[in-house]
């Protein structure tokens, strides 16, 4: 039974009861009225709170989500960098190692040399290669690795599994073949190494929201 019923009943009782009815009638309605603001007035504020509760709690949580998505890009800028420089390193070492080109054994390079000259001219007209030049590309590659893989695992508990998962694979892969330097991983190497900026592309197109 709402108030509307309650006016109501009380109404027909009091136009029964005689004159003094539409004075009363009166007074009933204003005090209804009053009751009924302060009613609508106190679930105005209790919703008004609400609002304000889920407002502050929805903006924490968009600073959170920011925040994370932040770091998540920040890891993939980072890997793809890292990687990047490595891999340039590998292909270039790999590169001159299949194209046959002549490499310079360290104990032709000294001064009493006499195609010395003739052999500075090859190497800088990028006809030949030192032994030394390929043992330090050979070397930084190491080093590059190792640096990519470092900031891999930092990355784990912030960056997609998927993504994190075809990285570490791409690094194990190109690991084993850095050490054995068997031919048929190449092929797969080369495949994942193609996915990898699709699967991170498509990923964070997933999660753009368009207002």
């Amino acid at each position: 039974m709402n108030g509307i019923d309650i006016l109501q009943i009380a109404t027909a009782t009091i136009i029964s009861a005689g004159g003094i009815g539409a004075i009363i009638i009166a007074a009933v309605q204003f005090t209804s009225n009053i009751i009924a603001d302060k009613i609508s007035k106190k679930y105005e504020l209790k919703l008004n709170e609400s609002l304000e509760s889920y407002k502050s709690n929805l903006d924490k949580g968009n600073h959170i989500s920011r925040a994370m998505f932040d770091k998540e890009f920040e890891y993939y800028q980072l890997l793809s960098r890292k990687y990047t420089i490595a891999f340039n390193s590998f292909n270039l070492y790999y590169g001159i190692k299949y194209s046959k080109l002549d490499v310079i054994p360290i104990e032709e390079i000294h001064i009493y040399n006499p195609k010395l000259e003739e052999l500075a001219k090859d190497i800088r007209g990028g006809k030949r290669v030192t032994e030394v030049q390929m043992d330090t590309l050979k070397s930084d590659i190491a080093e590059q690795f190792l640096e990519f893989k470092k900031v891999l695992d930092e990355s784990e508990s912030f960056i997609n599994g998927e993504i994190y998962s075809k990285y570490a694979k791409l690094y194990d892969l190109i690991r084993s073949y850095y050490l054995n330097e068997d031919s048929m991983m190449l092929d797969e190497i080369q495949s994942l190494r193609l996915q990898l900026p699709k699967t991170i592309r498509n990923y964070l197109i997933g999660l753009t929201v368009i207002n």
